[in-house]
């Protein structure tokens, strides 16, 4: 593979020191001769990235699958541009009759789409009418949003979980799901297409702007909740026996079986039915939830001369095969990091759920049973990486799919 590597590279430079000028948009021409981008690869003088911070409350009910939240947006306007609108994302608009889609979806999950309503603008009451166009939704602001300013949005929504279609996620049994996708979220505003625009078809992963989020998730008892980010509250939702067992995983190289399957039996898993999760500049916040699980978890020094751990989460059915050995996958897949990326992993945690297909979120990722140990190290392996690109790196997954799935390949193949 090494020799293959430097063919590459030579044919590669051969090609580029014959090109007089390689091919450029004028969207990106225009990015570097405004100075957002530079030659050398690093940001220009005026690069820019605009960031969220979320204060979510939901609730979900899996019985009825339906879903109730409210959320505080703080936008923060780091552009030069004055901005007269906000853009929205609401992706579970797929499953709205009439919606464009590239792929099929059960006439069970066809719904009215996301109902939202903006509550206050900046403390004020805000009285204009909504309306999407499938996946987007363009909020007018009373009085525009001046560059390095920043602006408040709470707002509230309902839906419904897809019970039947699993597009990334979804309903995996009775009681499990996979839930992404699921907020009104502000879209990416950038120095290439300004507000992004790209409706969500099914067919393609998306591009999302950077935030920190702050989310209380309510459930009903016994049913345990893993999420983007780092557990506050584990004293108030786990039992004392689970609980200790957590915490022992906090602090161990081996995987422990935090629930059991005499924890399952025992029909007694939680104190508290609000799971408090924190995440800090990530694209995105996804939670995976069952009452039946069982549940590994062991730890991983985050970096060399750091007192810091990086918990490892794996959450799977009983019958599993192949599911058992994600959590050792992974504790070995990140002590190979620094040699192969060069670097740590670089977020608190890691959460692999057994739910179906393989898709990638920021320290989440929603997995199926494989029929065999290799099929197990290839897809969690793989899924990991995406942690790195395109989460880190921050590169249009939307539109350049390609780059992160290639390297996602690549990368991991010494190891696997």
């Amino acid at each position: 593979m090494k020799y293959t590597l430097l063919t590459l590279c030579f044919i590669l430079a051969i090609l580029f020191s014959q090109a007089q000028e390689l091919y450029m948009p004028k969207e990106i021409k225009k990015a570097y001769t405004e100075g957002y981008r530079s030659n050398t690869g690093l940001p220009g003088k005026h690069y820019f990235v605009n960031k969220s911070k979320y204060n979510i409350n939901v609730s979900f009910d899996p019985l009825t699958a339906k879903l109730k939240g409210w959320e505080e947006i703080t936008y923060f306007n780091n552009s030069n541009d004055t901005l007269q609108s906000l853009l929205i994302k609401l992706y579970q608009n797929l499953y709205m009759k009439g919606a464009v889609r590239y792929t099929t979806i059960d006439s069970n999950d066809v719904t009215d789409g996301v109902r939202v309503k903006i509550i206050k603008l900046n403390q004020k009451p805000y009285a204009e009418s909504l309306k999407a166009r499938g996946t987007n939704m363009t909020v007018k602001l009373p009085s525009a949003l001046l560059p390095k300013d920043s602006i408040k949005i709470e707002l509230s929504w309902e839906l419904h979980i897809p019970k039947k279609t699993t597009i990334r996620m979804g309903k995996y049994d009775e009681t499990s799901y996979f839930i992404g996708y699921w907020y009104p979220q502000i879209a990416v505003y950038d120095d290439i297409s300004g507000w992004y625009f790209q409706t969500y078809n099914g067919q393609h992963e998306l591009f999302n702007e950077y935030a920190d989020y702050r989310v209380s998730i309510d459930v009903p008892k016994n049913y345990i909740v893993w999420a983007t980010g780092v557990l506050q509250n584990p004293e108030e939702v786990l039992n004392d026996n689970i609980l200790k067992k957590y915490k022992q995983a906090l602090e161990s190289d081996e995987a422990i079986p935090v629930i059991s399957e005499d924890d399952l039996k025992s029909r007694n898993l939680t104190k508290g039915t609000s799971w408090r999760y924190k995440a800090n500049y990530v694209n995105d916040f996804s939670f995976a939830l069952s009452d039946h699980y069982l549940w590994d978890a062991t730890s991983i020094i985050s970096e060399e001369g750091s007192n810091s751990r990086i918990i490892i989460n794996s959450a799977y059915k009983a019958n599993s095969t192949n599911f058992k050995h994600v959590a050792a996958i992974t504790h070995k897949l990140m002590q190979e990091f620094p040699n192969f990326i060069g670097r740590s992993y670089p977020y608190p945690s890691m959460s692999i759920f057994n739910g179906g297909g393989a898709m990638e979120y920021p320290m989440m990722v929603n997995q199926g049973e494989e029929p065999d140990y290799k099929g197990a190290m290839f897809t969690t392996s793989h899924e990991v990486v995406h942690s790195f690109f395109p989460f880190y790196v921050g590169n249009n997954q939307e539109k350049h799919a390609w780059l992160d799935e290639g390297i996602t390949t690549m990368i991991p193949m010494e190891f696997q």
